[in-house]
């Protein structure tokens, strides 16, 4: 069987393709400096790593590339010893693309207590003036938790060792600034956190946090059964823990009292719109009550419904006289609609009369 020469190249050109390209988008990036306290360089202190997996983070983290300068002194560490080492720890090269600096000047400083907390015999810490600004933890917490604050709740954080006392430091004497290196936004997240002091960076460290979202939450307080109406009494409001923003279940007891169970709801159940749907408190080609104020005056007559609607919805009728002209009117109760500001459960204006001839 013969093939062609342009299909010949074609699968050349798709083969050497295939090979020039890593199958997965993961990437080694070295800094250019760095600043250690500790008398070991460890993966974090020097490095990025974007877009591994948490358990691979987490890690390789933690790896020691190399025994760190004496306390004043500074060392070089190259890309080629990072690559050794991520090698020996299982990494597999073909897939990953080492980037950033050629080689990292490492600064070893002494290990200080930050301004304010002073340790006494005992080991044990107390502070000397109030304390300025939030501490670093409240500031990652703070960033995390944006969008968490954004849908009604808030983040629970739980911290790597790598970062360590450092979670203490206070704003006012330090500048902190965290950047996320990979796109999660709960779960294990990692983290490139970097303190400054004086506009000079005094420790820079990758950290992967375990970020939980926990939202007010509408679950069943008993069992609701198909197709019941949602009272009061069948709900709660607890704080319930989600590892994705779409699991979030309602954070209101208001906004599915009065709806419907689409199926069966077990105690306990987290309740969701997609659970629900609205009653119907007016149906097609019901004949119901028309409410319209004028002044001090309410008006009844009657109407016909076009079209079914819940409680709130603003739905089309038709008079129940032989013109049949059309209107619209807001469904206040069952088998009741109101013209203008018309609530359904205030007694009517000073003088009620029917119009519309239907019965």
């Amino acid at each position: 069987m013969k093939v062609s020469k342009h299909i010949t190249s074609l699968l050349v050109f798709a083969t050497i393709a295939s090979f020039g390209q890593p199958a997965r988008a993961e990437s080694v990036e070295l800094w250019r400096d760095a600043t250690v306290t500790e008398a070991q360089v460890y993966l974090r202190d020097i490095c990025t790593l974007n877009q591994f997996g948490p358990s691979a983070v987490e890690s390789f983290y933690s790896l020691v590339v190399a025994k760190a300068p004496e306390v004043g002194e500074s060392a070089l560490i190259a890309m080629a010893d990072v690559r050794l080492v991520l090698i020996k720890n299982g990494l597999n090269p073909a897939l990953t693309m080492f980037k950033g600096a050629m080689q990292c000047e490492v600064k070893r400083i002494a290990r200080t207590v930050p301004d304010g907390i002073m340790a006494d015999a005992r080991g044990t810490t107390e502070s000397v003036h109030q304390p300025r600004g939030s501490t670093l933890r409240e500031f990652i917490e703070s960033d995390l938790g944006k969008d968490a604050r954004r849908l009604g709740g808030w983040v629970k954080v739980v911290f790597g060792k790598a970062i360590g006392s450092m979670l203490e430091l206070r704003e006012g004497e330090y500048e902190f600034e965290v950047r996320r290196t990979n796109d999660k936004q709960l779960g294990l997240i990692s983290l490139d956190v970097i303190v400054y002091k004086n506009g000079e960076i005094v420790q820079r460290v990758g950290v992967v946090a375990d970020v939980t979202f926990v939202k007010p939450t509408v679950i069943a307080s008993r069992p609701i059964n198909l197709n019941a109406p949602i009272t009061k009494r069948d709900v709660s409001v607890v704080n319930k823990n989600y590892k994705r923003f779409e699991q979030a279940g309602i954070d209101s007891i208001n906004a599915v009292v009065g709806q419907r169970a689409k199926r069966f709801i077990r105690v306990g159940e987290i309740i969701q719109e997609r659970n629900l749907e609205p009653v119907p408190l007016v149906r097609r080609g019901q004949m119901v009550q028309v409410h319209s104020r004028s002044g001090g005056v309410v008006i009844e007559s009657v109407g016909r419904v076009v079209k079914a609607g819940a409680y709130g919805d603003v739905v089309e009728l038709q008079t129940a006289d032989r013109a049949r002209r059309k209107f619209t009117a807001t469904v206040t109760g069952p088998g009741l609609v109101s013209v203008g500001p018309m609530n359904a459960n205030e007694p009517g204006g000073s003088t009620h009369f029917a119009l519309g001839g239907g019965k």
